[in-house]
């Protein structure tokens, strides 16, 4: 069996260096930590973490919390499947593995979370959501568990969230729309519990309101006839000449509808949405979209959560923000 020794003589280094390399100890070089992840993936080294929870008390696992998964759509969201294989990823390269904790409903998720973490089989949690009312942060800073929150805040704004400016987003959108010519504006999502969707809208009201453009009420778009007819009634009645959908995903059914009733996108009705996912460019016409970096939020979200493990610091309030890039497709035609 290969052990750290080995690892040390094969990368001329002090067994002591490749212990705080596995360690993740911030005296190491990236040129010395390099080389001893190189002498460890060709021996084909595994460290002992049952050996490393018992002497540091840390299971140097990370619990990554999806958002209740309460109708099928989320099954396949694409931001979640991407954003968690960016976490997996970076963490094995730190030396930490990942445990996912899922439910169908809110309640359900909180008792996994909880069991997790008193059965100590994980470090700390990365929650993958925020909403208005939160019990499962509530529940992690009570008890100091190291927590990111990959969203944005909510009224208590305590912790430390790794977000894009989704205020900002959404008055870039209508911005856009506006620039292009378009003055009847509707913003369509899925869902009115989010944080993002609340500063999305938010960003876009406050532009139509500086423009003074009627903001229209979002309109809440689900999977049935009552929410189709909604929708296509008050495109008519309001002479909608654009959209700012939530989502890529959402974005390809609206789309699907509006054809289906006789409209055309984008020589009838303009679509802005985010995310960028693979579902944006599926179909044509291929959807003008707001790149919001998932590479970097779930890195950024990793080593934020990984810093506060190390340093046993619980107590800070920081936000980061991410850059997101509009990238222009073919969804949004010009009126001016």
């Amino acid at each position: 069996m290969v052990t750290i020794k080995d690892v040390a003589r094969h990368a001329k280094v002090h067994p002591s260096t490749v212990s705080r390399v596995i360690k993740n100890h911030k005296s190491i070089s990236n040129e010395t930590k390099h080389r001893v992840l190189e002498a460890m993936n060709f021996l084909g080294y595994v460290p002992n973490y049952a050996a490393q929870t018992l002497a540091t008390g840390q299971s140097f696992n990370i619990g990554v919390v999806l958002p209740p998964l309460l109708t099928e759509e989320k099954y396949s969201e694409p931001f979640f499947l991407h954003i968690l294989s960016v976490i997996v990823i970076e963490a094995k390269k730190l030396g930490y593995t990942i445990s996912v904790a899922s439910a169908l409903t809110l309640s359900d998720l909180q008792e996994q979370v909880e069991l997790m973490y008193s059965q100590k089989r994980v470090d700390g949690f990365i929650l993958l959501f925020n909403s208005y009312s939160n019990p499962i942060k509530e529940f992690l800073d009570k008890n100091s568990i190291p927590t990111v929150i990959i969203g944005t805040p909510n009224h208590d704004k305590t912790g430390i969230f790794i977000d894009n400016d989704n205020f900002q987003m959404g008055y870039d959108a209508a911005n856009f729309l506006i620039k292009n010519g378009h003055t009847e504006l509707l913003f369509v999502t899925d869902t009115v519990d989010s944080m993002v969707f609340s500063y999305r809208y938010q960003g876009f009201k406050r532009l139509c309101e500086q423009r003074k453009l009627t903001s229209h009420h979002p309109v809440i778009y689900g999977t049935n006839y009552f929410f189709e007819e909604e929708l296509i009634s008050i495109i008519k009645k309001c002479n909608i000449s654009s959209m700012v959908i939530i989502g890529d995903k959402l974005s390809l059914r609206v789309i699907q509808l509006l054809v289906s009733k006789g409209f055309s996108v984008p020589d009838d009705i303009s679509v802005i949405t985010f995310n960028n996912s693979d579902y944006s460019t599926l179909v044509s016409p291929y959807l003008t979209t707001f790149d919001i970096n998932i590479e970097e939020l779930g890195k950024q979200g990793l080593i934020a959560l990984i810093h506060q493990i190390q340093k046993r610091s619980f107590s800070t309030i920081k936000e980061t923000f991410i850059p997101f890039l509009l990238v222009e497709r073919d969804s949004i035609k010009s009126r001016v």
